[in-house]
């Protein structure tokens, strides 16, 4: 089987990011890095949150012209720990970034935008109040960084639907209709926020995107059972 040694999630591709964020020479050291971040991605409770995902984000920061090793390290990192409906995965893979990057030769500077970056991404939160007021990242970058995140969520019907598909595999532990309110409750969150990109760069993907959302909460809401006590009550009725 031949493997595409320039496909962002390769350790070529990495150690290229590697060496344009200016970390230690030691080609053993970025391989340790890479071979464990590679792990993580590939735990057995994840579906959806793999390193195609992480891919797929790099791609859509490279396409939007956000090609500083910062953001291409957010990215890496910015999935790194996934505990399902864990709150603090954001915060959790934003410390682990900052301590393998310091050990690694990092500037501060790097370290501080890198962690803040990450924290751009936990989408629980209003996109104002997602990285510290004392910050390197500029709101637009943080904007940017979480849009790319979210970017699934604007693709197309078969696409999302992929996606989803790959989102509740992740929760397959949860018992219907856990799984249905929990989720339709997680969009609507979503939705309250307003719109759902802030990046002019990802502006084009809101129609499709609140289309697709929409949809799904139509359809996760059949799925209740009307006689539930507690679904149907809990998701917003």
């Amino acid at each position: 089987m031949t493997v595409d040694v320039w496909r962002p999630s390769s350790f070529v591709s990495f150690l290229l990011l590697w060496d344009r964020a200016g970390l230690t020479s030691s080609t053993n050291r970025a391989s340790f890095i890479h071979a464990g971040l590679c792990a993580r991605y590939a735990e057995p409770h994840r579906s959806f949150h793999t390193v195609q995902h992480v891919e797929n984000v790099l791609s859509e920061l490279a396409q939007a012209g956000a090609t500083g090793p910062e953001f291409g390290l957010a990215a890496w990192y910015h999935d790194a720990v996934y505990v399902r409906g864990d709150p603090n995965n954001e915060h959790a893979s934003a410390a682990l970034a900052r301590d393998e990057l310091s050990g690694s030769g990092a500037t501060d500077l790097l370290v501080h935008r890198v962690h803040d970056l990450i924290l751009a991404t936990d989408h629980s939160l209003h996109p104002h109040c997602r990285i510290p007021s004392v910050t390197p990242v500029t709101l637009d970058e943080a904007f940017l960084m979480a849009d790319a995140d979210l970017a699934v969520l604007g693709s197309s019907p078969d696409t999302f639907a992929a996606y989803e598909r790959g989102i509740e595999a992740e929760f397959a532990e949860l018992v219907s209709p856990a799984y249905e309110v929990r989720r339709y409750a997680c969009l609507e969150r979503l939705l309250q926020q307003g719109s759902i990109y802030r990046h002019p760069r990802f502006k084009g993907l809101e129609a499709q995107a609140q289309h697709n959302i929409k949809r799904l909460m139509d359809e996760l809401w059949n799925r209740m059972p009307m006689d539930d006590p507690w679904g149907k009550t809990r998701a917003g009725a």
